[in-house]
């Protein structure tokens, strides 16, 4: 008889093992999020499709042809959660190119703009000089909205400080026992980090904030965060999340840095 796979290896350490069932559970979710977002891009454009037929029939009346709009619409929303889960899967083409870090800053607040509470105020620190970068700029700039956001659901009462760091940084030891994949503390990294000062990851739910369609929010669907691990995963990239409870979150994007 096979020995079971829950059964940990005695060579692994605690943190070793937790990440190889993260790792394992993470590659089952790919799988299925791969299947499930080429389906449903074939279900609603089949939908949209057929709906544009109807509505070019002269005798409808207002209510069908709203009806249309609405299905429309809808559709629309159903092609964005697609997007999300090939994000995620890392199933996209990536157009990697050297960013100009200033205008990311400026697009990353002009985006935060309607999503930040009036109480909420976004910090960004950028290392002098700026440090080269060199990815995809609409999904880093997806990357770091969808972080921001995140952390300002997280803030306390709706106000206080959200940092973002933007530098070069260098891996020590300690930070593999807090990365999702396994992290080359020798190489040399970029980070673009984002901190609250809000409720912290609760430990029970430490290891699902990743898993798609998990959130504890009201009206959180739950594709923001593994929407930035598919991003990363689509870089290279990794992530290293450190988390209080009622002190707050940092969490560190890293991107494989690029030469001069």
């Amino acid at each position: 008889m096979p020995p079971s796979s829950d059964i940990p290896d005695p060579l692994l350490t605690d943190a070793q093992a937790t990440r190889a069932r993260q790792l394992e559970k993470h590659a089952g979710f790919i799988g299925m999020a791969t299947g499930i977002a080429h389906d449903l891009n074939n279900y609603i454009t089949a939908i949209q499709g057929n709906n544009a037929v109807i509505q070019r029939n002269p005798a409808l009346d207002t209510r069908a042809v709203e009806c249309g709009q609405r299905i429309n619409a809808s559709c629309e929303l159903g092609f964005h959660l697609a997007n999300q889960l090939a994000l995620y899967s890392a199933r996209m083409e990536a157009n990697p190119e050297s960013v100009d870090v200033a205008a990311l800053v400026a697009r990353l607040r002009k985006a935060t703009t309607a999503v930040l509470p009036r109480n909420v105020v976004l910090d960004v620190d950028v290392a002098t000089p700026s440090p080269p970068l060199v990815a995809d700029p609409e999904l880093v700039l997806a990357m770091l909205v969808n972080l921001v956001t995140n952390a300002a659901d997280a803030m306390v009462d709706r106000r206080g400080l959200i940092h973002v760091f933007i530098r070069p940084y260098k891996a020590e030891a300690h930070d593999a026992t807090n990365a999702f994949f396994d992290l080359d503390t020798k190489a040399s990294w970029l980070e673009l980090a984002v901190k609250d000062a809000g409720l912290g990851i609760a430990p029970d739910i430490r290891d699902r904030i990743f898993d798609p369609f998990f959130s504890t929010k009201i009206r959180g669907r739950g594709m923001g965060l593994p929407e930035v691990l598919g991003i990363l995963r689509m870089h290279n990239g990794n992530i290293i999340v450190k988390s209080k409870t009622n002190t707050g979150t940092r969490m560190r994007a890293l991107l494989p840095a690029s030469p001069h």
